[in-house]
């Protein structure tokens, strides 16, 4: 094909220079890098759907959240991303001229239950657990503009989600019969893992407060983030608070977090900290499922099994979020965006 044999001969031209060097054929190209800074890239004007309006595009690389912010207010940038925060988007629409986007695919944060793990290898202690958290709650106090609550085992922006999964509604009283029933008349204590990453510490904060009204001591044992992570595929804590965000198939989420393979210890690990497997019969089944409308049944079959094994407590759904100044029109209704961030394209551009 002609268009792989030019990328070839580009490739053993610039040598290991190629990383550096792209091929492409969108609407704009790169024109330089200044390594740790910034990466500029020049208009197309042989783009095949028409002259870029945009001139150059230069992206810079500001990691730190404040200084990021002080780049934008100061009009040193005219687009960046943002944080799911209720007080960063106050202070951010305090400036003029300023809009706020927020779209998806949004992460979606759970809490996994280890099944295996006393006391909730009990399910009425898992179900007592589900009840006492109370996720439109966490949802509105982290900002209704950009966060929602979590209505099932996957995000609600995954082809084949079901909004029927059957998530517990907020009931302290039904928490407490259901942890008298199970054995726990006086209520119990149990130690979670929190990560001190601020959006997940906060969160984790709020749950504490709220499960304690249904007679469940939650201690927080603080961790770096970083190691946290380590801890966590460690089957060092009964309860894990993940937030992630995968490709919006349903197969990529259910298998990942639910199918029996990808629980802590096993081979395949990955991310099932709940040790679910009430599932992995739907979830196999789906993959070779030629029929859409089928396969979709199982997926949503899938989740019903999981949420109603309380394998996991759905808590909330966080879209992404980025600032720009008004005179900048993306060129199009930004609603989601596959790369995390708005697509610059041939209509990008300013108004006066």
């Amino acid at each position: 094909m002609p268009a792989a044999s030019s990328s070839r001969k580009r490739r053993s031209r610039t040598g290991e220079g190629f990383r550096r060097a792209p091929v492409g054929f969108g609407p704009f190209a790169l024109d330089a890098i200044t390594p740790g800074q910034a990466v500029t890239f020049k208009a197309n004007d042989a783009y095949f759907r028409g002259k870029p309006k945009l001139t150059k595009i230069t992206y810079r690389f500001l990691n730190n959240n404040a200084a990021r912010d002080l780049a934008f207010v100061a009009g040193e940038v005219d687009a960046a991303t943002g944080l799911a925060d209720q007080r960063w988007l106050q202070r951010t629409l305090a400036n003029p001229g300023v809009v706020v986007d927020s779209f998806d695919p949004a992460e979606l944060t759970t809490l996994s239950v280890n099944v295996t793990k006393p006391p909730f290898d009990n399910i009425k202690v898992r179900q007592a657990l589900a009840y006492a958290i109370d996720a439109p709650k966490i949802a509105q106090y982290r900002g209704p503009r950009f966060t929602r609550a979590g209505k099932s085992a996957i995000p609600s922006n995954n082809l084949g989600f079901t909004e029927d999964a059957g998530v517990l509604p907020h009931d302290p009283a039904k928490a407490k019969a259901l942890l008298k029933e199970a054995g726990f008349p006086n209520g119990l204590t149990v130690t979670m893992l929190a990560s001190q990453l601020p959006s997940l510490e906060s969160t984790a904060q709020i749950i504490q407060g709220q499960v304690a009204e249904a007679g469940i001591t939650l201690n927080l044992q603080p961790v770096e983030h970083a190691t946290w992570h380590q801890m966590i595929r460690k089957d060092l804590s009964p309860l894990v608070m993940y937030g992630a965000a995968r490709f919006p198939i349903a197969d990529n989420y259910l298998t990942q977090f639910y199918h029996s393979k990808s629980a802590i210890g096993q081979p395949g690990q990955v991310v099932n900290f709940s040790h679910c497997d009430v599932a992995d019969k739907q979830i196999e089944a789906a993959r070779g499922e030629t029929d859409p409308k089928k396969q979709i049944a199982l997926w949503q079959e899938a989740q019903k099994l999981i949420i109603g094994n309380v394998c996991v407590i759905p808590i909330t759904e966080t879209g992404q979020v980025w600032a720009r100044r008004d005179k900048l029109n993306w060129g199009f209704d930004l609603k989601g965006s596959m790369s995390l961030g708005p697509l610059v394209t041939e209509q990008t551009h300013f108004v006066d």
